[in-house]
């Protein structure tokens, strides 16, 4: 109901088409039903659109929107909080705003209608129920000047600005877009406490936090639920190298495309014995640790990028800083380096690549599992393995490499 709220708020011509008694209801019923197709609506907000035209009551339909929100709103424990900002601000930040207002309420969630307001200059306003939080320089300019008038009046010691000011502008835009979650299939462990702070606006969300590890308000305190999202695109990410990079030399070895003593197997390609110490172009051991420190190099950049986004872009690099700067979200920082392809034109095609790549991330860690045990039980790679399997199921299966444990 929030996105059909917004498009009748925003699109004009929507307005101007569906509110028009002059338009036929057939014609009406095709923009309704391409809207709600391109938007990914359930079938019973489809429906619900479809009654409301069949009963000529559709001129009704932004009250009725906010109708059901003050109603939702008030059975879910949610309190609608108006920001308003200077520029655009980032998911992390909303986050961490919202996370803030549910410990001043007390509120169970907190839901955010982010509005642009360039008069601001620079800071937020929050307004919630009848109290304003006004963080803006707007407001810090009009105090100052406010208290420099007042004491050239009366000829008293200027007073320092206040931080908080009670002006009170209220202003509506496209609202955070929430999911609801009632009809949804959704992963094992997910619950009405996981659902109420994972609302669907994170990419393959799935409802899934049985240990409340991503709850802003009850989440332990000694890791951050932001930090949690992060780690898991940069694990994912490296799951799908190296659950690639594992298989492939022993494909390629097997298939003649490399000779045999460069088609090691994954766990005997390392330089720790007894697994194994080949002959690289160099001493392995050499080679170890210079990757060791080349690795801690670019994983402090990134660890510092996460605390201060866009920091790396002002550090010198090479004159390579430009390309450093990010995005604002540390996990997808974009730019010539990270999207050179320029993926994703819109939020909807954005989140949606997101959810691909965590999807395949996630099978990719657990790939990266299954090969660790089976080379512990089988002590072979995970190619032959399938090959294995493939040839001969009833013997070559997780069962019976449970009985012969380190290939024994």
């Amino acid at each position: 109901m929030d996105v059909v709220a917004a498009l009748i708020k925003e699109n004009k011509k929507l307005t101007e088409l569906i509110y028009n008694p002059v338009v036929a209801n057939e014609k009406k019923r095709a923009v309704l039903l391409m809207i709600g197709k391109e938007a990914g609506f359930q079938d019973y907000t489809n429906n619900f659109l479809n009654l409301l035209l069949e009963k000529d009551r559709l001129d009704l339909l932004e009250e009725i929107c906010e109708s059901f929100e003050e109603q939702y709103c008030k059975l879910t424990d949610t309190e609608v909080a108006v920001l308003r900002s200077a520029v655009k601000l980032e998911q992390e930040q909303q986050f961490l705003i919202a996370k803030k207002l549910q410990e001043l309420t007390g509120s169970k969630n907190i839901k955010l209608k982010p509005v642009i307001d360039q008069s601001l200059i620079a800071g937020f306003v929050v307004e919630f129920g009848s109290s304003q939080i006004d963080l803006s320089i707007k407001a810090q300019i009009e105090r100052v000047a406010d208290d420099i008038t007042k004491s050239a009046s009366v000829s008293v010691k200027a007073s320092r600005p206040s931080r908080i000011s009670s002006v009170v502008c209220r202003a509506e835009e496209k609202a955070i877009a929430k999911v609801d979650r009632s009809k949804d299939t959704l992963y094992i462990g997910a619950s009405k406490a996981s659902l109420a702070y994972l609302d669907g606006s994170l990419p393959a969300d799935f409802g899934f936090d049985p240990l409340g590890m991503l709850d802003p308000a009850n989440s332990g305190g000694f890791i951050e639920p932001r930090w949690l999202q992060y780690a898991e695109v940069m694990n994912a990410r490296w799951a799908m190298l190296g659950a690639a990079g594992l298989i492939t030399p022993e494909i390629l070895g097997a298939v003649g495309v490399i000779p045999p003593e460069t088609a090691i197997v994954w766990w005997r390609s390392g330089v720790i014995a007894p697994a194994g110490s080949p002959d690289y172009w160099m001493d392995p051991w050499a080679l170890f640790f210079i990757e060791v420190v080349l690795m801690q190099f670019a994983e402090l950049k990134r660890i510092q990028d996460f605390r201060k986004p866009g920091s790396q872009g002002k550090q010198y690099f090479l004159g390579m800083e430009g390309a450093f700067k990010g995005s604002g979200e540390p996990a997808y920082p974009g730019g010539p380096f990270f999207n050179i392809l320029n993926f994703g034109k819109n939020p909807a095609e954005i989140k949606t690549l997101r959810t691909k790549e965590l999807k395949n991330g996630r099978l990719a860690m657990i790939a990266v599992l299954g090969y660790g045990a089976q080379a512990f039980l089988t002590q072979e790679g995970p190619f032959k393995n399938l090959t294995d399997h493939l040839a001969d199921p009833a013997n070559n299966n997780i069962l019976t490499n449970l009985g012969h444990i380190y290939g024994q």
